[in-house]
């Protein structure tokens, strides 16, 4: 297999003539470039960490290269770095240079770093060498030996590239040096003998304003798609060989950080600590642990017969099914692939294309059993044929289990109380147009599209290598802010901006904001009003016996139900708790507690106001049920219709569907219905 490494060799100017200024700023050509190639190893760490380079210093105040060791004739040329993976500290390196008080000569350089090349690159395969020349052209230089630099270069069939001040692009995509005047003798020998040199080897020149931005962002190097190689097969007769290739999926930029000690001199050691609800315990014995998955934050245990099957890699069909009764709610996965048939296997090929014409023409799906490889769990996948450009495909998406999909209801978005006027309909409806991202960018790119997935991109990863760069570079500084191009990747594009503006101002106009202060007006009676600052103060406990309380108790369950919930466990959680609390604090003891069973039920109220109604709407009628079953229409009339602790209505939470008069009708109980004592110990 064919190496896929590259070497580059920068040959870096640091001599006296690279003080000149550069650019419209105020910036050195020196400083400019420094920051280039900076960013060039940068990049290099980033998206081709294996790939190799190497830094030449030309115009430097010590001499230090091979071929002056063999000629004496090469001064003022240091091998600073030699061949090696990008570092940081090579970056480091790098940003501890200045200018010198010595003339570079870049054909000199150029000599040296092609020797190095061929001396350094011998002993490694690499797919590509690049010599890259930073310099700004203005020194004077030896040209004896350029016909060798020609030759020597092509032959080692070595890339050269060149970063400079002092050229210009065409439309046509070609680059010179740019004809302006008052170029001194020096200059204009240097550009013609460079720019020989570039004709002859097929070489590349850069502007330095150009190399700028094309080094402000930072992209994952392209690899070639890898196939997973598989037999698609359909019942016990048909089989066919097929290649899925990655659609679409995850970006992951970087690799997982690794945890290091601040000291270098330090070994980082892995602590692995054991606790039940957050209380340490000793360790416990192999046999006592058994092995869990988080669904959520709630671990489900695994039985060692239910562990990994050992099945083998398939993609076996398990039926057909037309489209419409696969709703796109099913999808799920972090992406999709494409299936082809696989290459050298022709009549799996006919097969393959038969089938998809057959499947497409018919509106159906299939539904198969996908297991990766050996060892590895199964999911459930579907099949979708389509036909592009007379390629058949399948489209593999995977498809959700029924235990993954849960079931929400959620208030209608339009109501009677919310209903919007055909002027406020007509504005929104306007706004949405103006805002159509498909034809929002007008320059000089050809592409109308804003945000377009196939060009933008990750500005989170953009500023995540930045920042990893930055904080590499300065370790013991703050993180600076987000740049200023990076927020103008996610900004509106002003042509929406100018689009919109007027569309927006109706909108404000049309939909005022008012503040709606939602204060509980009863707690316990309907003559004892109380502010929400006052039950905050009746509510507060000492923080003392906080971290001991692990789960609701009966001796304070309302106090445990606040503490737990501000400590972050999960309201379904404690919501099922509560409700065991209250059923055996009204059905248990022999003595109600009235006041605290009200104290129970208001607090899990108010709180079903903000995580959701539903959990307590549900249960409250399952309450009712149960009273009336037990007929003790007393409790019901004392705890819950006296109090209001119906229903929460969709005026007192913006996720209820209750009505008010639904809530009305449901503290109705009808005497006719009540029966006897029954058994509800599974509804305990």
């Amino acid at each position: 297999m064919a190496s896929k490494k590259e070497a580059t060799i920068i040959l870096f100017d640091v001599g006296e003539n690279t003080e000149v200024p550069s650019g419209k700023g105020e910036k050195s050509f020196f400083d400019r470039s420094k920051e280039c190639v900076s960013k060039i190893i940068q990049k290099k760490i980033f998206a081709k960490p294996f790939d190799e380079i190497a830094l030449i210093l030309m115009g430097s105040d010590e001499t230090d290269n091979e071929l002056n060791k063999s000629f004496n004739d090469y001064e003022n040329i240091v091998e600073k770095v030699h061949l090696q993976l990008p570092s940081w500290d090579m970056v480091r390196k790098l940003d501890e240079l200045t200018t010198t008080d010595f003339a570079s000569d870049w054909v000199d350089g150029l000599l040296v770093a092609i020797n190095f090349a061929k001396v350094h690159t011998q002993a490694k395969k690499f797919h590509n060498i690049r010599i890259l020349v930073v310099t700004n052209f203005v020194s004077d230089v030896n040209d004896n030996n350029l016909d060798v630099i020609i030759a020597t270069i092509n032959e080692s069939k070595v890339e050269l590239l060149a970063i400079t001040d002092c050229v210009e692009h065409t439309e046509l995509n070609t680059c010179g040096f740019s004809q302006i005047p008052f170029k001194n003798e020096t200059q204009e020998k240097n550009q013609k003998l460079f720019s020989e040199v570039i004709q002859q080897v097929n070489g590349h020149m850069c502007h330095i304003d150009l190399a700028e931005n094309q080094l402000l962002t930072f992209e994952k190097k392209k690899m070639r798609p890898t196939p997973w190689n598989s037999r698609l097969t359909i019942g016990s007769q048909m089989k066919i060989d097929i290649s899925a290739y990655v659609s679409i999926q995850e970006e992951k930029f970087l690799a997982p950080f690794k945890a290091e000690c601040a000291n270098p001199n330090t070994a980082t050691k892995m602590v692995t600590e054991f606790s039940i609800n957050h209380q340490p315990i000793e360790k416990p014995d192999a046999e006592d642990v058994i092995k869990t998955y988080m669904y959520g934050s709630t671990p489900v245990a695994v039985a060692d017969d239910d562990d990994e099957e050992k099945s083998e890699q398939c993609l076996s069909c398990l039926g057909f099914s037309k489209k419409e009764f696969v709703l796109k709610e099913y999808f799920s996965g972090s992406g999709c692939h494409v299936v082809l048939p696989r290459k050298g296997f022709p009549n799996s090929a006919v097969m393959f294309e038969n089938l998809v014409a057959a499947m497409k023409q018919s509106d159906y799906l299939m539904i198969a059993r996908k297991v990766y490889r050996r060892g590895l769990r199964p999911i459930l996948v579907a099949l979708l044929p389509n036909i592009l450009d007379d390629v058949p495909y399948f489209v593999m998406i995977q498809l959700a289990f029924a235990n993954d999909i849960s079931h929400f209801t959620f208030p209608k978005l339009r109501t009677k109380k919310n209903e919007p006027t055909e002027e406020q309909e007509k504005v929104i409806k306007e706004l949405v147009d103006a805002m159509d991202l498909m034809d929002a960018v007008d320059d000089d790119s050809g592409l109308t599209e804003a945000f377009a997935t196939e060009t933008s991109l990750n500005p989170v990863n953009q500023h995540l290598c930045r920042s990893v760069a930055y904080r590499a570079l300065h370790p013991t500084e703050p993180l600076p802010n987000i740049d200023p191009e990076l927020v103008a990747m996610i900004d509106i594009p002003p042509k929406i901006k100018e689009a919109s503006k007027d569309l927006v101002k109706q909108v404000e106009e049309l939909f005022p904001l008012e503040i709606v202060e939602h204060k509980i007006k009863k707690v316990f009676g309907k003559n004892d009003p109380i502010e929400e600052e006052t039950i905050d103060e009746e509510m507060s406990v000492d923080t003392s016996h906080v971290k001991s309380i692990i789960a609701i108790g009966t001796a304070t369950p309302a106090e445990d139900f606040g503490i737990l919930l501000k400590k972050g466990e999960r309201f379904g959680n404690l919501a099922e708790q509560i409700q065991t609390i209250i059923y055996d604090l009204m059905f248990r003891p022999s003595v109600m507690q009235r006041e605290k069973i009200l104290e129970c039920i208001m607090m899990y109220r108010e709180q079903s106001k903000i995580h959701g109604p539903f959990n307590y709407n549900s249960w409250i009628k399952e309450l009712k049920n149960v009273i009336v079953q037990r007929n003790r229409l007393e409790l019901w009339e004392d705890l819950i219709v006296k109090e209001s602790f119906g229903l929460i209505m969709d005026n007192e939470s913006a996720l209820s569907t209750v009505s008010i008069e639904e809530s009305k009708d449901f503290y109705a109980i009808s005497k006719e219905n009540l029966q006897g004592d029954n058994e509800i110990d599974d509804l305990l």
